[in-house]
């Protein structure tokens, strides 16, 4: 049963590469005071803007309560901006501030090149094969 776990499992691997490439990103961000995980709505909202939270938890794979807390945080650091609806005025449409524009387009060039760099560890054909092995065990799992 223990090797269900070890070092050699698909399961320790996916996780501990989760890791190291959570730990790598959120050092390239820290220097714009932000986390990766609100980096990453901050990127859903500037793909998305003017969509509602329920679409960016969607997007971002989180839970409606997580993207709440989240938003919050980035409203307080000015990022991101809620607009009623004029459809629904219970629902608040995201959008990015001007300061939350100028924050994601000096990111998204140092996520750019982290991907670059990341992407380089394989060769095309590798790389073409580790996102047809990890789409299948998502759709699996799905």
């Amino acid at each position: 049963m223990d090797y269900l776990l070890d070092e050699s499992s698909i399961i320790w691997l996916i996780s501990k590469s989760r890791y190291l490439l959570k730990r790598k990103l959120q050092d390239e961000l820290k220097e714009y005071d932000i986390s990766l995980e609100q980096w990453a709505i901050l990127s859903r909202v500037y793909r998305a803007e003017g969509c509602n939270q329920k679409k960016i938890a969607e997007m971002s794979l989180k839970d409606r309560a997580a993207v709440t807390r989240i938003l919050n945080i980035l409203e307080n650091k000015e990022l991101v901006e809620r607009k009623n609806s004029t459809y629904d005025k219970r629902e608040f449409l995201i959008y990015l501030t001007d300061k939350g524009h100028d924050l994601y387009n000096k990111t998204a060039v140092i996520m750019s090149q982290s991907l670059h760099e990341i992407n380089s560890i394989f060769s095309e054909n590798e790389l073409k094969q580790l996102e047809l092995s990890l789409n299948k065990l998502i759709s699996n799992l799905e």
